[in-house]
């Protein structure tokens, strides 16, 4: 989830040049709120639970080509390129921690079910 936003973000930051295509990326960011970010529960559609990975891949792909019809194309693909830049970059020297009960009781405190 904090390299979508890092993503949308840098794609955010690209289009403030470009007032159409801002539009439109924020009626995008209205929806990512709504069906990835702030959800509780799952999605689901016609019986069946649709996963987080399908829902971010659809979001992606209905905001690219909505943005790429508003004609601001090589924007855009640089702003994601440097986004999925940023994003490889910090997943390739992010040192993760190797031993989390370290931090139980330092940042949060576990909570067991009865």
């Amino acid at each position: 989830m904090n390299y979508a936003i890092v993503v949308l973000a840098v794609v955010f930051l690209s289009l403030l040049w470009h007032p159409a295509s801002l539009i439109v990326f924020l009626v995008c960011m209205v929806a990512w709120l709504v069906l990835y970010f702030l959800r509780d529960e799952p999605i689901v559609l016609f019986g069946r639970v649709v996963g987080d990975g399908a829902v971010l891949a659809a979001l992606a792909a209905v905001t690219l080509v909505l943005l790429l019809l508003t004609g601001a194309t090589a924007n855009i693909v640089s702003s994601l390129l440097i986004g999925v830049l940023l994003v490889v970059l910090h997943a390739a020297l992010h040192k993760a921690e190797e031993n989390v009960d370290d931090e139980v009781g330092r940042w949060y405190t576990p909570v067991t079910c009865h």
